[in-house]
């Protein structure tokens, strides 16, 4: 019975995990948000679902970030509260693998809530400790950037951004091309602001030369 309790969960992680995915790279959120919560309360009505939290705590991320990318920023605390809560159970076996997703999407939340300073004090003592989410990690140091950077906090800002001196090779490999897109972006944006306007105009070059096909062939005419 578990073998197949276990696969039940896992396949529908992942065809949630598919959804999830293709809205992600279509931006059509609200369309897949009525898909996740009638598959997680047939999940929750299964009476065995207990036996299984590591799959439970991946479908409760998802939900949370959902609501959070259609700015139904209320939802999406209440499900990384029960996120939090299935991490705190069955001896606390995962809550460090979540920390890191958890806390981010927590900040994202608080952040677009006007709760700046909570959103900032959430993230800063996690930019100093060593993860194997190293994906959320980068997620996490880009996002700080961008609360500082909105707080204008720009030498704050580009502090945090000098800790990022692998190659944009190595980043796409680690974490996408999108993330390194906009890690770019926020460097220049970062220039300007600081008045390095020598920087901005080797950043911006090199930017086009590198990046300027791809932006084309993803229609990413704002970047543009």
């Amino acid at each position: 019975i578990n073998i197949y309790e276990s696969m039940y969960f896992k396949s529908l992680y992942q065809l949630m995990s598919i959804v999830s995915f293709s809205a992600f790279a279509t931006n059509v959120y609200l369309k897949v948000e009525p898909f996740l919560i009638s598959t997680y309360k047939s999940i929750i009505s299964y009476k065995r679902e207990e036996k299984q939290p590591f799959y439970h705590i991946q479908i409760l991320y998802m939900i949370a970030n959902t609501f959070f990318r259609n700015k139904k920023f209320d939802k999406s605390l209440h499900y990384l509260n029960l996120m939090y809560d299935e991490m705190l159970h069955h001896k606390k076996n995962h809550y460090n693998t979540f920390k890191l997703k958890h806390h981010l999407v927590l900040s994202l939340n608080l952040n677009f809530s006007n709760n700046q300073e909570d959103a900032i004090k959430t993230l800063e003592p996690l930019i100093k400790i060593k993860h194997s989410d190293l994906e959320s990690l980068l997620d996490i140091h880009l996002s700080l950037i961008m609360f500082y950077f909105q707080k204008r906090e720009f030498k704050k800002a580009l502090h945090i951004f000098s800790k990022f001196y692998h190659t944009d090779k190595w980043y796409i490999e680690k974490a996408g091309i999108d993330w390194v897109l906009k890690k770019n972006l926020t460097e220049i944006l970062l220039h300007i602001e600081l008045g390095n306007i020598d920087l901005v105009e080797s950043r911006v070059l090199s930017f086009q030369w590198h990046y300027h096909k791809h932006l084309q062939a993803s229609n990413q005419n704002r970047a543009i």
